[in-house]
Formats: C-alpha cells, structure tokens, sequence
C-alpha cells in the first residue's frame, strides 16, 4: 500500500459517489480525515479504505478551490432546486440540456450566503433572481446538496458549477445562472 499524506489525493473504496477526496490528516488515532467533493468532511476513515489518485484521475476544480481557501469561515451553501418539468417548453432549457432522460427530474443549481430555503423563498418572491426558478420552482431536494455544506465562497462557486456538470452528465435537466 502506497504511504498516505496530507494533500494527497484520494478516493474511498466503498463511497465512490463521495467522489475524489483530499487528505486533511493522517496521524490521528481514530483514522484518517479527508474532504470529498461531493461529502464533504469526512474523519475516522480507515486507511485501507481508500486508494491513492495521482496524475489526471487527482484533477478537482473543487478540491483546488478547497486547498487555497479551506473550510474557515465557511458561510456559503449550494442548494439544488427541483424544477417542474414544463420548463421543459422553454427552448433555451432544452438547447443546455441535450443529454437530458425524462426519467431524471429538471432542477436549478445555485450558491447563497444566506440559508437555502431563505433563498429559495426569495426565488419564488422575485422574477429577476432567476425566471426559471421563479415560474418553476417547486421545492429544494436536500439529498443532493446536505452533504456538501457549509463552504467558503470561492468553494461554493466551484461547486455549484461542478455539481451542474455531473448532474447534468448524469441525466438531469439542469439550469444554473
């Protein structure tokens, strides 16, 4: 087994869809602790429970993002909207969205300094702050967003974009501002 370090990049065995991790400490007694891009903070895992990542699979907008800024002062969230699927009569939608299974429900992802369903209230309460959540939006779908918060800002930038790209990779019908 390849020696562990701090910054180093990681996946977990059995969580893939944590995604690709960062080493935050090797030396504790109860495991080791790292952050994922799509979990977060994570302590007490056991070593030979991840493997190493180097060279390309170790590329992350989010976890390079995480490495400048880190978790202090963590006040930013991202939030995932569910969208009713008449949006799908907008082209505009449909033009983003090429990849789309009407299987996966159409959503709205976002970042806020406030709490999610404080800016989801003020989606709904003015048009300007974004049309589709707006004429669309019908609740926040907190199992694909509670693990990724709090973050840093520039952390919450990275991942809002990120989570669109692998949401919309993975079927849904996406719109993010």
């Amino acid at each position: 087994m390849t020696k562990l370090a701090v910054s180093q990049r990681i996946r977990h065995k059995t969580n893939p869809d944590w995604g690709l991790g960062e080493l935050l400490d090797v030396s504790h007694p109860s495991g080791l602790s790292a952050f994922f891009e799509w979990a977060g903070e994570r302590c007490a895992i056991k070593p030979d429970d991840v493997l190493a990542v180097h060279g390309d699979a170790a590329t992350s907008v989010i976890l390079n993002a995480f490495r400048i800024h880190g978790l202090r002062q963590a006040s930013h969230s991202v939030y995932v909207i569910e969208l009713n699927r008449s949006v799908l009569g907008s082209e505009v939608f449909r033009v983003r969205n090429p990849l789309y299974d009407p299987n996966r429900p159409c959503v709205y992802v976002g970042s806020t300094g406030l709490a999610v369903e404080q800016r989801f209230r003020n989606h709904k309460q003015h048009h300007l702050e974004g049309a589709f959540v707006f004429s669309y939006g019908e609740r926040l779908l907190y199992e694909l967003f509670e693990d990724l918060n709090p973050r840093r800002w520039e952390v919450a930038v990275a991942t809002e974009f990120e989570l669109a790209q692998k949401l919309r990779n993975d079927g849904y019908g996406v719109w993010q501002a």
